[in-house]
């Protein structure tokens, strides 16, 4: 009733009294026609659960109470309730779902999952439109922001560390350059990673553009510093030629000394690097240079500038004593950079610097006398779950530039798909799920509590808890044998001998085969003759003793799936956790009130006291018949049960035939031999007092 009744509109409006709840569906009503389209309309208000429509009756039962002007807004207040209910338990199971998931998650399954789109979304509230987050989406922006600003920083200062980048990229200037590219680029990669239309081609696409409108620019702010440094290197040279005619190469020196003095203070790298190499010093001739050159001395030094002959006389004399080398390096630094000047950004000349696999172990090409890295790990970004990857210096140069590699790495991973469009760690799913479950169970009690449970104490009718649906005890349902079997073997004969006797004419099965595991224990009398068959077949746990009936029940759920074995046909079987447990909620009623966690511990505890009294018994059937605690690698779930073979199929029920009768027939004196003594029996009495 309560269900049907949610659908009739009210006598006095011209809608259902649940129009308002169009407002907090958060997205328009799907198209049920249109096969393209994934969400699933929501099923109506009092038909998900026994709960649901109770609310439905206890809001039309108040409805005769309250003026008709009012009952809208309260069943506007019931569905979002509703609304939140159906949402928060979808979201618990997923965020225990995900407490226990390694790897990424695409936000395209949560959101199949949760019937919804995380993302903002604009209703018409109260006459106007307001822009509302329902589902914490702002969380998720604001971690893949932080997380991809974060991972851009540490690439650019990552790849600066490493070997080939050019001199003056380690100035101030580039590294003011480099904050505001690096804050730009997270911004962008940041909005793109969370379309939803993103594809790899248009990542990679996109980053190419902004390659070229941030990349190009320092590469060609570069270039004209390589001029003036070629410029430089070609007077140093013909110094070099003009050691034995000082005059002229005063004239020289004095023409251009400006110029000379930044290149020796801050050579190019190519030209440090040969110096290096072939073991001449700098330092001669920079150490009275470098306030020339602009920088600044201490500010506590007493020690004044060198004059400008004294600088040209310690160069004469360094010229000298390295003229040879230092006229190879002027023209090796000069060609090089020639053939630098000559190619575009977008040329690898430029970065140097390649993402490979750890596994593929790619050789690198490092410079002699360099101490630099050729070589290091590379870090996902937080909120991915990637590894295995490197930054390996794959081209040898000199003329590195900080916004080449930046862009180059970054291109590497597009196309490696390691920047994966609204795709998130599992573990940073996790807190906006939990926050979102959090808020969704705080907002439902709050409005129950100051919208709807007053309405119920003004009308008499209180507020419907959490409703279980009343069914009668199970020793008064009329179950056949087929539904609920029988705890120990009974002929077919005997059954279907006489398909027309009455309940009470039919016979009593006998009493089990006694195990040697239980021969100490008395056995309870035969039941008398006049017993009905249909009475012993829908027996209930009531004959059960108190402290018997939590494992009764567990065995019973484990006979009820032994049914489908055939001891003829059975190689190995497994009779899992999960399948007692949901036999258990099938049979007895008390059992659907229990958590699915305690009900799986509760049948596990007893599966295993069953094998061990089952193999103290039968000490040879310790391969046949045993309870398995495995993982499978395919989904990394625990699989645990019965596992058991033909012979051990054979000896399960056998044994467990005989102790359920012994649980119904003999409870009082089998107990101890269950629990294993006295203390057992009162540890169970207090665990029955629960269930």
């Amino acid at each position: 009733m309560a269900r049907a009744a949610m659908q009739a509109p009210l006598c006095l409006r011209r809608y259902s009294i649940w129009h308002p709840f169009d407002v907090h569906t958060w997205k328009n009503t799907p198209d049920a026609t249109d096969p393209t389209n994934p969400t699933k309309p929501p099923m109506p208000v009092g038909g998900e659960s026994a709960t649901e429509a109770a609310q439905v009756a206890w809001l039309m039962s108040c409805s005769p109470y309250v003026n008709a002007s009012v009952v809208p807004p309260l069943a506007s207040a019931l569905a979002y309730a509703t609304h939140m209910s159906r949402e928060s338990a979808v979201a618990d199971a997923l965020y225990q779902r995900l407490a226990k998931t390694a790897g990424n998650v695409v936000l395209k399954d949560i959101e199949d999952e949760m019937n919804c789109r995380l993302e903002e979304v604009e209703v018409e509230l109260d006459g106007s439109t307001r822009r509302v987050d329902p589902y914490c989406s702002k969380q998720l922006v604001r971690t893949l922001e932080d997380s991809v600003r974060a991972h851009v920083s540490w690439l650019d200062a990552t790849m600066t560390c490493m070997q080939g980048l050019e001199a003056s990229q380690h100035g101030d200037a580039t590294q003011d350059s480099m904050d505001t590219l690096v804050t730009a680029v997270s911004r962008e990669l940041s909005k793109w990673l969370m379309d939803r239309n993103l594809t790899t081609v248009e990542l990679v696409q996109r980053l190419s553009a902004l390659s070229g409108s941030y990349g190009q620019p320092h590469v060609d702010l570069l270039k004209t510093k390589l001029r003036a440094d070629a410029r430089a290197a070609h007077t140093l040279g013909r110094l070099c030629f003009a050691a034995d005619a000082p005059a002229h190469q005063a004239q020289i020196f004095y023409g251009n000394d400006h110029d000379l003095i930044y290149f020796l203070c801050f050579p190019p790298e190519c030209f440090a690097h040969y110096l290096k190499v072939h073991s001449v010093p700098t330092e001669e001739v920079a150490s009275v240079m470098r306030t020339l050159a602009g920088a600044t001395p201490a500010a506590a030094s007493t020690i004044p500038p060198a004059p400008m002959s004294v600088v040209f006389s310690m160069l004469q004399r360094w010229i000298r004593a390295h003229r040879s080398v230092l006229t190879e390096a002027c023209a090796s630094t000069v060609s090089g950079i020639a053939q630098a000047l000559r190619v575009p950004y977008t040329h690898p000349h430029w970065s140097g610097v390649k993402l490979c696999r750890v596994r593929d172990n790619v050789q690198a090409h490092p410079l002699s006398q360099n101490a630099a890295p050729v070589r290091m790990p590379w870090k996902a970004p937080d909120h991915l779950d990637f590894d295995g990857r490197e930054l390996v210096c794959f081209t040898p140069t000199h003329y590195g530039v900080r916004a080449c590699r930046l862009f180059a790495v970054l291109l590497e991973e597009a196309k490696l798909g390691l920047l994966p469009a609204r795709t998130f760690r599992a573990s940073a799913l996790v807190a906006v799920v939990s926050r979102f479950t959090s808020d969704r169970e705080l907002s439902q009690e709050q409005l129950v509590s100051h919208q709807l449970k007053p309405l119920g104490d003004s009308c008499g009718h209180a507020w419907p808890g959490e409703v279980v649906c009343k069914r009668r005890p199970l020793f008064k349902r009329s179950l056949s044998p087929e539904r609920l079997p029988l705890a120990y073997p009974m002929p077919v004969a005997e059954v279907a001998g006489d398909a027309t006797a009455r309940p009470e004419d039919a016979p009593v099965p006998t009493v089990p085969p006694v195990v040697d595991g239980f021969a100490a224990v008395p056995m309870a009398p035969r039941p008398p003759d006049t017993a009905a068959l249909a009475a012993a077949a829908s027996m209930s746990d009531s004959s059960v003793p108190t402290e018997l009936k939590r494992d009764h029940m567990v065995l019973m759920g484990l006979n009820e799936r032994l049914r489908v074995y055939d001891d003829a046909e059975t190689v190995r079987g497994m009779v899992s956790v999960d399948e007692v447990f949901g036999n258990m909620r099938w049979l007895f009623p008390i059992a659907e009130q229990r958590s699915d966690s305690s009900l799986r511990q509760t049948a596990a505890v007893v599966l295993k006291r069953l094998m061990e009294k089952c193999h103290a018994a039968h000490t040879g059937s310790i391969e046949d018949v045993v309870y398995t605690n495995t993982r499978i690698s395919t989904d990394n779930k625990r699989a645990s049960g019965v596992s058991f073979s033909r012979k051990g199929l054979r000896l399960l029920k056998q044994f467990l035939a005989v102790t359920l009768w012994q649980m119904r027939h003999n409870g009082h004196e089998f107990n101890k031999q269950w629990f294993d003594g006295a203390a057992g029996v009162t540890y169970a009495r207090k665990l029955a007092k629960t269930m």
